[in-house]
């Protein structure tokens, strides 16, 4: 009797082994690299389209839109470290938020500050990128 308790104790603990997968530091730098080379992407599109003098509006948003989905794909990396990822997501964030403060127009306190922002954050995924 006892034998057979120690044996189901046994089975129970070895079904309640950590399910959280591990990723090698080969995959954790595959995914960065992935990470960085899709901020680049997002981010040279979105100065592209938001730092002409007499840029389209629409593009510019087109841009912020697209930006914010890559990012957040990028970041759903499972073997992504943790600073990349809530930096990738925040950036997204950002993008996210300045398209839809854009129909408030270029003047409104609220949208040079998600404007400002949203810089403050492309500046933290250039550092964590080396770009």
């Amino acid at each position: 009797m006892l034998a057979a308790a120690a044996l189901a104790v046994a089975i129970v603990a070895l079904t309640r082994i950590d399910a959280t997968p591990t990723y090698s530091a080969a995959q954790r730098v595959e995914a960065q690299a992935r990470l960085c080379d899709r901020y680049k992407l997002a981010a040279q599109a979105v100065h592209l389209e938001t730092t002409q003098p007499d840029g389209d509006v629409a593009l510019a948003r087109i841009a912020n839109t697209n930006g914010a989905l890559i990012l957040a794909t990028a970041a759903s990396e499972p073997a992504l470290d943790v600073k990349f990822r809530d930096a990738a997501q925040a950036l997204a964030t950002s993008y996210q938020t300045v398209t839809a403060m854009g129909t408030m127009g270029r003047s409104d306190p609220q949208f040079i500050a998600a404007i400002d922002d949203s810089n403050a954050k492309y500046q933290v995924m250039r550092i964590l990128c080396g770009d």
